[in-house]
């Protein structure tokens, strides 16, 4: 009964990793495995964000200086 029971097992460990190789991670992954946010890897965004700044207190100073 046991090396009945342990052949089942290592067959279904076979075939639960073939379903990995294949793409169905999931069958092992949880959500909470990865990461929640998404982490910039370059200052991208941060540039983009200073230039917009940078846009805005232009179109201030232009305004300002207009009213003058």
């Amino acid at each position: 009964m046991n090396l009945l029971h342990w052949k089942e097992d290592e067959k279904y460990k076979w075939f639960n990793q073939i379903q990995v190789e294949r793409g169905n991670a999931i069958r092992t992954f949880v959500g909470t495995d990865f990461k929640s946010e998404k982490v910039d890897k370059s200052y991208k965004a941060k540039r983009k964000a200073q230039k917009q700044r940078f846009r805005q207190e232009m179109k201030i100073e232009k305004y300002n200086n207009e009213s003058n």
